[in-house]
């Protein structure tokens, strides 16, 4: 979900027919130099009745201030012709109304294309409020706030919508340091018992660099976790990509894999999907060899991580990570004996923890998932690190077995996040949020743990989404940028 967006008052929108007339926008530098010369005069005056010094100082004001408000919008901005043919849709509906042609760009140039004729028109709008003089951070943080608004006004096909970026947006926006909206849900969708519990901490200080450890989306990553990763990847003949940070996650589109993974059949007869899951489970527990052979074990536990910087941690200072036995929090009804036999990743692994423990796959496959996905980059559990994890991962694994990684992890994620299911639950979340704000932990924490106890899980699944879904865009995508190590990813119980 997105936070509720910046209010938009009506001072706010007659500033931004302001951007049109160029001729007034050029005259702005001058207007301060302008009134330099009034104050000399005034300063030459102390012992002249006050009488002319107010008659003088209404005409000053008026010429100062404009100029402070309107230097975020000095840039003038406008499209060329033909980049405002067309109608960009939100969701399912196309009637979007834009205040002006900086609305219509930040949209535009925040998008994740579906193909190669889309993302050369993004990379169009970008480089267009690039060249008027926005930066990459305006750009992202202008975005955001566009599809905010929109979120927050749409209700349904029929939805019109209407954007506006007041001048103390745009003004946020140039102070901003790319920082992300922290409002994505973590979903541990292999395992709901083992929940991501990292957002109970109290935040500390006011600034994103004070974040408490694990509310970060990217901490620090461990180097072996690359080593090992590209030493298994050139035995397997595959090539090698350094993978891409993720930053921020297209909701449409995250929306419309969710809704594909609820309307997924479970399907585990069907020979596609058994050839698919095959390969998942082989190069799986070839992964997890890989690992071992570089010194590192798992460890079944009930003792959870509270965040992704102390498994980490775990694994640089004992070169071990604790994983939540999956016989004991699998679905919300356990294993059932029907399960066992249709899932593969139910199936025994045939390996065994650091104790002897024996492990299914889906033990392995967490394990795995985690090291390669989550300690590589040194991503969160948010639903902006989980997509980091499907990303990195996925580089590892062939084509085929690529289709069941999607279902297993992006599929369940999207459901989570942005299926709407869990909307109730995120409304709880965002009153414990201003709870904290206004220093009640105590109604923070009580508020949090009755949006945890609503959260709904996807459904343990075996199938394949639609191919598109399994294939990453991010390794050439702009939207996936160099992330700052202060970038937030929190969830329910933040």
């Amino acid at each position: 979900t997105v936070s509720a967006p910046v209010p938009v008052g009506p001072e706010q929108e007659l500033d931004l027919p302001d951007q049109a007339p160029d001729a007034t926008q050029e005259d702005v530098p001058v207007q301060p130099e302008a009134a330099v010369e009034p104050e000399v005069v005034e300063a030459e005056a102390p012992a002249v009745d006050q009488a002319p010094v107010e008659q003088v100082l209404p005409e000053v004001v008026p010429q100062v201030v404009p100029a402070a408000e309107q230097a975020p919008e000095a840039r003038s901005f406008s499209l060329p012709q033909n980049l405002r043919k067309g109608k960009p849709g939100y969701a399912k509906t196309q009637n979007v109304k834009f205040a002006s042609d900086l609305e219509r760009a930040a949209y535009s140039a925040t998008t994740t294309p579906r193909d190669d004729t889309a993302k050369r028109k993004r990379n169009k709008y970008r480089k267009i409020l690039q060249d008027a003089g926005y930066s990459s951070a305006e750009i992202n943080s202008m975005g955001r706030e566009v599809r905010a608004q929109m979120k927050d006004q749409y209700k349904g096909p029929d939805s019109e919508l209407s954007v506006s970026l007041g001048p103390d947006v745009v003004a946020e926006a140039a102070q901003q340091n790319d920082t992300l909206p922290s409002d994505e849900v973590p979903a541990n969708i292999e395992n709901q018992s083992q929940y991501e519990k990292e957002n109970t901490q109290e935040q500390q200080g006011t600034g994103a660099t004070s974040a408490p450890a694990g509310n970060r989306l990217f901490g620090q990553p461990l180097q072996d976790a690359t080593s090992v990763s590209e030493r298994y990847q050139g035995t397997q003949g595959i090539r090698g990509q350094e993978p891409r940070q993720v930053v921020e996650l297209d909701e449409e589109r995250a929306a419309v894999i969710g809704k594909a993974y609820d309307e997924m059949k479970h399907d585990p007869t069907n020979p596609e999907v058994r050839r698919a899951y095959e390969a998942l489970v082989q190069e799986t527990l070839a992964q997890y060899d890989a690992i071992l052979d570089a010194g590192y074990s798992m460890e079944l536990s009930n003792v959870e991580y509270d965040n992704s910087p102390d498994m980490i941690e775990d694994l640089r200072s004992r070169k071990v990570m604790r994983i939540f036995p999956t016989e004991e929090g699998f679905g919300s009804k356990g294993i059932s004996a029907k399960a066992r036999r249709e899932n593969p990743m139910l199936a025994d692994s045939g390996r065994t923890d650091k104790d002897g423990n024996p492990l299914l796959v889906n033990d392995v496959f967490r394990f795995v998932h985690d090291f390669f996905g989550h300690a590589k980059l040194g991503n969160g559990f948010g639903a902006i690190g989980e997509e980091n994890a499907w990303n990195v991962h996925s580089l590892m694994f062939s084509p085929l077995a690529q289709r069941a990684l999607a279902s297993e992890t992006r599929g369940q994620n999207a459901w989570v996040n942005f299926s709407g299911v869990n909307d109730a639950a995120f409304e709880i979340r965002n009153k414990a949020r201003e709870a904290r704000k206004n220093g009640d932990t105590k109604e923070a924490k009580r508020l949090s743990n009755l949006a945890y106890s609503k959260m709904k899980f996807a459904d343990q699944k075996i199938g394949l989404l639609p191919e598109e879904f399994s294939k990453s865009t991010y390794q050439d995508d702009v939207t996936a940028q160099a992330a700052q190590p202060e970038v937030e990813d929190r969830g329910p119980r933040d």
